[in-house]
């Protein structure tokens, strides 16, 4: 038994041998997710203070379809949060700091041409891009949380090429395939997301994570979930769904903190 957990595209064009034979490839007519751009944040001050919120913020800037449809600019809206105002532990373990994330969407030709180097040996164009990216979410981050103007104390901005280096994702969209009209459907003829449930029609091997349901986090979980019932035979099925259902009516109560210095 094999559960491919890292995406469709590695399940079906890397793993299976061959290519897919006429009919059968499962990817045909899918299109890759945009990838982004996050800015990784230190700041002084505690949450409270700087007064990040506790929830996530998405802020668009305009005409999202303009962005998914090539004519608009080059960035599309914002995704910012920050674990640590989420945390109630934080403040008491880490006085005085705090952390967030600044996420944007970004045309894959954006970096294109810098695909293939390393790390550490990027073009210089592409430093001078990262450079400008950054003052742009940073800008961005001080207009809608105007209290971060001036704390923001270490910065780095991680770009599709980090992401395909260290993921293999094909132009570094870690959200894996486009959750969009061809995949879900129009209202009036089901999408080809049909072709990608967890199990897969080859004996054995089973589609896990966010590209056999939705993306993001809670996709990726939910995948796990519907793999692991598609594998397990029924009593097995009972006791993942029993032990779900124990956990969400009494969760574990939390661990307390070790003291500090141990």
């Amino acid at each position: 038994m094999v559960v491919g957990a890292a995406g469709a595209h590695h399940t079906h064009r890397t793993l299976l041998p061959g290519p897919p034979a006429a009919g059968t490839d499962r990817l045909e007519g899918m299109r890759r997710g945009f990838p982004f751009v996050v800015l990784f944040g230190g700041l002084d001050g505690d949450p409270e203070e700087l007064g990040l919120p506790r929830h996530n913020l998405m802020v668009t800037d305009g005409d999202c379809d303009a962005f998914f449809d090539g004519t608009g600019g080059r960035t599309s809206g914002l995704f910012l949060s920050f674990s640590c105002a989420k945390d109630p532990t934080w403040t008491a373990r880490h006085p005085g700091r705090s952390t967030g994330e600044v996420l944007a969407y970004v045309h894959p030709e954006l970096f294109a041409p810098f695909r293939g180097s390393g790390p550490r040996h990027r073009d210089p164009a592409c430093l001078a891009l990262k450079a400008d990216l950054t003052a742009e979410l940073l800008g961005q981050l001080h207009r809608h949380l105007p209290r971060t103007r001036g704390r923001v104390a270490h910065h780095e901005l991680g770009t599709p090429l980090t992401t395909e280096h260290f993921t293999r994702w094909p132009g570094g969209s870690l959200y894996g395939l486009a959750k969009d009209v061809a995949a879900f459907g129009d209202g009036h003829r089901p999408g080809l997301a049909d072709r990608l449930r967890p199990r897969t029609g080859i004996r054995g091997l089973y589609l896990s994570g966010q590209d056999c349901l939705a993306g993001g986090f809670l996709g990726a979980v939910t995948g796990g979930l519907l793999a692991a019932h598609e594998a397990l035979d029924r009593p097995g099925r009972a006791r993942l769904w029993t032990g779900l259902l124990k956990h969400a009516v009494r969760p574990p109560a939390p661990r307390p903190s070790p003291p500090p210095g141990t």
